[in-house]
């Protein structure tokens, strides 16, 4: 927990988007942690979305002209995404509907082959001119065989792994 109390620090006194992103993963990974590390104790992927939700709109209400917007998606069903993801950018706007997907504590995103849900995703971004993207949470106990702290010069943590985002074209 020191990790996501450093990073809270950092948010609380530079309240970036950046520091924002970097406390909302480290507090999913924590949240799954918890989870799985307590007998009986369950976590669900739609709670891990709907407090990404909040905090985001937390964040935005604080900071209406934040450039980035996030919605829960109004059909999941039919379009394969839980959340709507829009980015203004000096060239306009960037949808990316996002599917969130939970790691089971077998380290696998059983789910992920859910229905047609990727092909109606990759349908459903390039219908709106958008970007079709995987929102994985994740937890995984002993991922200090695979941890770098850097990548391209920038430090980070094990516990900023909680939330990866993945083209849904490359999967």
């Amino acid at each position: 927990m020191q990790e996501y109390f450093r990073l809270l620090m950092n948010f609380r006194q530079l309240p970036t988007l950046c520091n924002l992103l970097q406390l909302v993963s480290c507090d999913t990974w924590y949240r799954i942690e918890f989870a799985r590390t307590r007998y009986g104790l369950k976590i669900f992927e739609t709670t891990l979305t709907q407090n990404i939700l909040y905090q985001f709109r937390l964040y935005w209400e604080q900071f209406p002209t934040t450039p980035i917007r996030m919605f829960e998606a109004i059909d999941e069903r039919n379009n394969g995404n839980d959340i709507e993801l829009i980015i203004q950018t000096s060239q306009g706007f960037l949808i990316a509907p996002l599917q969130a997907k939970l790691v089971y504590d077998t380290n696998q995103y059983d789910a992920m082959d859910h229905r047609n849900q990727i092909n109606d995703l990759i349908t459903y971004a390039n219908g709106v001119g958008g970007v079709p993207i995987y929102l994985l949470y994740n937890y995984y106990p002993d991922i200090t065989f695979i941890y770098n702290s850097s990548m391209c010069g920038v430090g980070f943590s094990k516990e900023q792994f909680g939330c990866s985002l993945v083209s849904a074209n490359y999967l």
